[in-house]
């Protein structure tokens, strides 16, 4: 069974509203109550209020961090639903429901569906927007749910802000820049769009489909990149063209990663007997971020960065095993017990 979470993000000011469901295979709620301790809130009456000023208390913004990391250590997967008009995110959110529920590899057994409060006039108001779009019995949709009682529904909250934040970029609405800090990989002084920042916090996590095999690439294309129209991205169709392109350029792919495109030096055949460069294993990919983090203390950014890189990787492979890797400076081995330290390390294991 399954879990999905939805809050929204209203803007209805600035030309559009946006949802966000969570979907985890297993209940957040502990995770995020011992995460709320941490910062020294109260479980069942403090929670995250992605509305709030950050830089004004100490507490959430640590707190949004650990809320980041749940998402991502615990293969969090995210769909997004864009309106024009807040008044239409309960409609359009089960729309987005339906997309998402038909991904082949979603959980097929009963899920807990749960809605924040307003986003429909009344509970059966929300019944029967659900039975009208044919999505499972409605006693499996929890509606006018309180944040506190249901914490899932924070991790929600946090992704609507975080996505209505990129979306507002690519309009054109805002203009943030934010440093990219110590131990980065960049300049500590560097400015950096915080849209760029909060995309490489949450591009792994998005539903989409498989991205296609390093065969299947085509000379030119940017990739890897995984395509989230089909399951994780949902556009009303009373979004404006601007809108509407707005979002689906923002959302409805994403680029997977440099890591995953690397070129080794190993050569193989194909049909017409040319050489071909092979991409590196899914154990490379690991190795080469292993060897980074020994070496160096990440700053957040790029702190994040990895987690989801190694996370991406765990999916891909079920096999640790030591191996070489060029780096470009020699080879470098890393037996299997190094790489469970190092996934230990970035709170994967």
């Amino acid at each position: 069974m399954g879990l999905l979470f939805f809050d929204d993000s209203k803007h209805d000011n600035q030309g559009f509203s946006l949802g966000a469901f969570v979907y985890t295979q297993r209940d957040p709620s502990p995770y995020i109550n011992s995460a709320l301790q941490d910062c020294g809130l109260r479980p069942g009456i403090d929670e995250f209020k992605s509305s709030g000023y950050m830089s004004r208390s100490p507490a959430q913004e640590k707190l949004r961090r650990e809320l980041r990391n749940i998402i991502f250590n615990q293969g969090c997967r995210l769909g997004v639903v864009v309106v024009p008009c807040s008044l239409e995110l309960g409609d359009e959110a089960m729309l987005l429901l339906q997309k998402m529920l038909s991904h082949p590899n979603l959980d097929r057994g009963q899920h807990e569906v749960y809605f924040d409060e307003g986003l429909f006039k009344t509970v059966d108001c929300g019944r029967d927007t659900a039975s009208a779009h044919g999505l499972p019995e409605w006693r499996n949709l929890n509606l006018e749910q309180d944040s506190r009682k249901t914490p899932g529904i924070q991790l929600a909250d946090l992704a609507a802000h975080t996505c209505a934040v990129m979306l507002k970029e690519s309009l054109g609405l805002i203009d943030k820049t934010v440093k990219a800090g110590d131990n980065s990989g960049y300049d500590p002084d560097l400015d950096i769009e915080i849209g760029f920042e909060l995309w490489a916090s949450v591009r792994y996590n998005f539903l989409s489909e498989e991205p296609p095999h390093p065969d299947e690439w085509v000379e030119g294309d940017l990739q890897p990149t995984a395509n989230v129209l089909p399951y994780g991205l949902h556009v009303s169709s009373t979004c404006r063209e601007k809108l509407r392109e707005a979002a689906t350029g923002r959302f409805g792919t994403m680029y997977l990663g440099c890591v995953f495109t690397r070129r080794t030096e190993r050569y193989d055949t194909n049909k017409k007997g040319a050489p071909r460069c092979a991409p590196p294993s899914c154990d490379e990919c690991v190795c080469l971020l292993l060897q980074h983090l020994s070496n160096h203390e990440f700053g957040d950014l790029l702190f994040i960065i990895a987690q989801n890189i190694l996370q991406h990787v765990l999916v891909l492979t079920s096999q640790r095993r030591g191996c070489r890797v060029d780096l470009g400076r020699g080879a470098g081995e890393f037996e299997a017990g190094a790489l469970d330290r190092g996934l230990a390390k970035v709170g994967v294991l």
